[in-house]
């Protein structure tokens, strides 16, 4: 084999790991990305329907048959709770409870039990905090708790009297159904595509270097950004179903607070349904117009929040690849090369590469190019000679977050 012959396998071989890489990352990205909006529409809907309850508790004035009857009310028309507690802690007494296990001599109002110490603790909790950030004005301590408990969520919410935080409502919501993990179809096709179209392109290109390598350029950089592309819009999507469903609950809750408070002749206005999309500190996030319909302008910076993560992840995936592919050096013997041989180099060269990206050992890395190199990669300035490419890497190597490891085939 003559010693350019390699040209084509080497692209061919970079072009396929950009792919692959570009692939893995980008499903690994969406996995996680849609998995943490799944996790916090989960959690800020049961906020929602925490702070509905506590202003309903609230409007029955805290305490006595009024809360009791309110709670059991609410408890009936709120399937995706599965229990509701109020704690005053003013006596220290269970004033309200929709749980299975508190009833007969255990039903409500009554004064809690040793073994109930834990209510007591989170009540003296959430209190100290509403107090610390009261007094620092300031919000540094969580005012909302959220606890997973298996499958479901534990939330609690201080219970307020003129000012005064006098106790707690807890709620668990209903059992969470489980974040779907993104499929492999799109991604495949994004896999394929790039190592086709390289193929003919190489076919028809011959050994000339320089084609090859602007061929690779376009190859991996069409598959990452069509990849990119799909991945923002699946996001986008599934930010926007979010935060309907948000919406839907607060729409929800707002319903059935105001059909138990004119059940119950309970006294007062009832509060903004947006105002119950709360962080932990009770400071209103803004996704939420104060009826509670979807607030288009932030959600929008949501999406371009992923938008940008998602880009990082497509320049380190693309700077490998093209990496690799463009500016390896092999040896050759006597002008012909061993296709057994040529195997060995390139797996015996991607260890050296995995060691040192993982030491970031700079003369190593710098080691594999030529002196005349000229390194490429999608959004970085293109650099010529090994000095030009050792000040690139310098910048990736004094990232203290920059890790790359990669295997082929």
């Amino acid at each position: 084999m003559p010693a350019a012959s390699a040209h084509r396998l080497r692209f061919l071989i970079g072009v396929a790991l950009g792919a692959v890489l570009g692939a893995v990352l980008l499903r690994g990205f969406v996995s996680d990305a849609s998995r943490q909006v799944a996790d916090e529409a989960q959690e800020r809907q049961a906020v929602v329907t925490l702070e509905a309850l506590t202003s309903l508790v609230q409007r029955a004035g805290g305490e006595g048959d009024a809360v009791r009857s309110a709670v059991a009310a609410w408890q009936s028309r709120t399937p995706s709770v599965s229990q509701a507690r109020v704690f005053r802690a003013d006596g220290i007494r269970l004033e309200a409870s929709t749980a299975p296990d508190d009833a007969g001599d255990r039903a409500a109002p009554r004064r809690l039990r040793r073994e109930e110490k834990t209510l007591y603790d989170r009540s003296q909790r959430i209190a100290a905090a509403v107090q610390t950030n009261r007094e620092e004005q300031h919000a540094r301590k969580p005012e909302i708790e959220v606890a997973p408990a298996g499958a479901r969520l534990s939330l609690a919410s201080p219970l307020e009297k003129n000012g005064a935080v006098v106790g707690i409502v807890e709620i668990e919501t209903a059992p969470q159904p489980f974040s779907k993990q993104a499929g492999w179809a799109g991604f495949l096709l994004a896999l394929i595509a790039p190592i086709a179209v390289f193929g003919g392109l190489a076919f028809l290109l011959g050994e000339k270097r320089l084609p090859l390598l602007a061929a690779a350029v376009v190859c991996v950089a069409a598959s990452l950004s069509w990849m990119g592309r799909a991945a923002v819009s699946e996001l986008a999507a599934q930010q926007q179903r979010a935060a309907e469903q948000v919406a839907e609950r607060v729409r929800d809750q707002a319903t059935v607070t105001q059909a138990v408070a004119t059940a119950q002749g309970l006294p007062g206005a009832a509060a903004a349904p947006g105002s119950w999309d709360v962080d932990d500190f009770r400071q209103p996030l803004g996704l939420l117009t104060p009826d509670g319909s979807v607030n288009p302008q932030r959600l929008a910076q949501a999406v371009g929040m992923a938008a940008r993560e998602l880009r990082r992840t497509l320049l380190g995936a693309g700077a490998l690849a093209l990496t690799i592919a463009g500016c390896a050096k092999y040896d050759h013997h006597d002008g012909k090369a061993d296709v057994g041989e040529v195997k060995d180099a390139i797996k015996a060269d991607e260890k050296k590469w995995n060691d040192q990206f993982k030491s970031k050992d700079m003369e190593g890395l710098i080691g594999h190019y030529a002196d005349d190199a000229y390194f490429v990669a999608p959004g970085v300035k293109p650099a010529d000679g090994a000095m030009a490419i050792r000040k690139t890497y310098a910048g990736a190597l004094n990232d203290q977050n920059f890790a790359i490891s990669f295997a082929s085939d």
